[in-house]
């Protein structure tokens, strides 16, 4: 699975586009922002997006979105995913704009 993190400012655009394609974008953001951006997408696309939150290996908290339609795991699963993907971007270095496979 592609999961791509977005630093902010995030772009909207980009966001849907990554979310269409792949299904879950981490949100580089604080829970707050991380809600409003989901809050503005949501009419914007046409199934169910989702913001969640996982605790990473490294102890931090990633936000990220979550659409249903593209996504190839379940809720549960996407938890591993994530957590995972943000290992994986910690070891790169912590880069702005960031796309993984896990």
């Amino acid at each position: 699975m592609i999961v791509t993190f977005y630093w902010d400012p995030i772009d909207l655009d980009r966001t849907i586009s990554a979310l269409e394609d792949n299904g879950i974008v981490v949100l580089l953001t604080t829970r707050p922002n991380a809600g409003a951006i989901c809050e503005e997408l949501v009419p914007r696309m046409s199934g169910t997006l989702l913001h969640l939150a996982v605790e990473g290996h490294d102890l931090d908290w990633y936000h990220y979105l979550l659409y249903c339609e593209s996504s190839s795991v379940s809720v549960e699963e996407s938890l591993e995913v994530v957590k995972n993907a943000a290992a994986k971007w910690v070891a790169a270095g912590q880069p702005n704009n960031f796309v993984t496979v896990v």
